[in-house]
């Protein structure tokens, strides 16, 4: 993945007991003011907060981390900024490598101007035995998505789709969540 100047890969980094081996979120932004990295943490870490996310995944999980990488790749700068928020629900848990999906699209069509990231802390209760998530939650996910784009626009970072080419990145015009859960099974490997 290229990290043109003025832009930034954004990796959230998860823990807790409901993901012994963590997790991490990742997406790319653009560095409207050309802030520093640290600004950049802190400005992504102010818009995950004010979006009330948190609230629909698990109580045993949280953040611990956003890890800022401003481009170029070759030697742009990079921070750890801290970012300790848990999950609002307080419910039983799933496994660790099942996650909500969250879809990324942008203005333009093609495999290329989509992208993706998930959302660790699923609730049992919110997903039947086929992986289906409750429609209501499906819903006010979606509503955090959408207000998660719209703190990090309000910052000047907006969410982009960071390529494996040079060229411009892509804004991110929506976020939706699917409506089936994903997993990764290497997060079940000791």
């Amino acid at each position: 993945m290229v990290i043109p100047e003025l832009f930034a890969h954004i990796s959230i980094l998860w823990a807790g007991s409901g993901l012994p081996r963590g997790a991490a979120t990742t997406f790319g932004v653009a560095n409207v003011t050309d802030q520093t990295a640290a600004q950049v943490a802190s400005d992504v870490a102010d818009a995950w907060t004010a979006s009330t996310l948190m609230g629909n995944l698990s109580s045993l999980i949280q953040t611990t981390t956003v890890r800022v990488k401003l481009g170029p790749n070759n030697d742009g700068p990079f921070t750890d900024g801290t970012m300790s928020i848990f999950g609002g629900a307080a419910t039983t848990v799933a496994s660790p490598q099942v996650a909500y999906l969250c879809k990324k699209t942008t203005g333009f069509g093609g495999r290329r101007s989509r992208g993706r990231f998930f959302l660790p802390g699923v609730l049992e209760a919110n997903v039947d035995a086929a992986g289906v998530v409750t429609s209501g939650v499906v819903s006010a996910i979606n509503t955090d998505l959408a207000a998660l784009l719209a703190e990090l626009s309000s910052r000047d970072v907006p969410m982009v789709l960071l390529h494996d080419d040079p060229g411009v990145p892509y804004a991110v015009t929506s976020l939706v969540c699917d409506g089936r859960v994903a997993t990764q099974r290497r997060r079940l490997r000791g």
